[in-house]
């Protein structure tokens, strides 16, 4: 439903609360179909809570296929918080994907 999803996703990226916007995020990725990672990414890119980005990577990282390695890879390049990136890097490993190693 997309009314259901756009709610979570609105929590998740603006709540004040970081448990509730965590909740949040977990409740949209349950919900969501296997194309459902640009709403992931989404929560990543604008989510105010450094709680919440590192949730939503861990999430990323049960998709399978190239699109989320070459996501999971960005946030690797460009991320400066080291918390984040340690995310992305188990995200990776969680995606057990030969792609995932250089």
């Amino acid at each position: 439903d997309p009314g259901v999803e756009n709610f979570l996703r609105s929590i998740a990226l603006s709540h004040p609360d970081d448990k509730l916007a965590q909740a949040a995020m977990y409740a949209l990725a349950d919900h969501l179909e296997d194309g459902g990672i640009e709403s992931l990414m989404e929560i990543l890119k604008k989510a105010k809570s450094p709680k919440v980005k590192k949730a939503a990577l861990y999430k990323i990282g049960e998709f399978d296929g190239g699109p989320v390695i070459e996501a999971l890879g960005q946030v690797l390049k460009s991320e400066t918080d080291p918390e984040l990136r340690k995310a992305a890097v188990y995200a990776l490993g969680e995606t057990e994907s030969d792609q995932a190693v250089p």
